[in-house]
């Protein structure tokens, strides 16, 4: 939500990003999601999302628990046992960890930035954004008392 990235989220700020989550809990279909994603994504509109940007969006969505598990936790052992197959032991990414992870999944070119067609390419942070709209610990507060639900 801090668009300026002065480390405040300013009344404008808040409302706009309000905003753009109901309009993309109310997307008629995962184009329109699709786009509504990429508008909160690239926070400074400059038609990529860079390291910084995907972190920003990423800290809220590891605080609210809207990250696919399979992204969230890496393989990171295995223990050999005496009868089976070894089993594998994972731990959590951090958020600096996963949003490389990202990076490295969707930017193709190598260029440290994820472009539209990139981005149109995969669809996990899709599917982490829709956790986000759907969390019940992530209502939009103006819908809280207002009957619009």
């Amino acid at each position: 939500l801090d668009q300026n990235g002065d480390g405040n989220v300013s009344q404008r700020e808040f409302l706009l990003g309000q905003a753009l989550i109901y309009a993309a809990a109310k997307a008629n279909g995962p184009a329109e999601l699709a786009e509504l994603c990429w508008r909160a994504l690239d926070s400074d509109g400059n038609g990529v999302v860079d390291y910084a940007e995907l972190k920003t969006a990423l800290k809220l969505m590891v605080a609210v628990g809207c990250v696919r598990p399979r992204d969230l936790h890496e393989k990171f052992a295995q223990i050999k046992r005496n009868h089976g197959p070894p089993m594998p032991i994972h731990r959590v990414r951090t958020v600096d960890e996963l949003t490389q992870y990202y990076l490295d999944m969707y930017d193709s070119e190598g260029n440290g930035k994820i472009s539209w067609d990139e981005f149109c390419r995969h669809a996990a942070l899709k599917e982490n954004f829709w956790r986000l709209l759907t969390s019940p610990d992530f209502e939009p507060f103006f819908l809280a008392d207002s009957g619009l639900r």
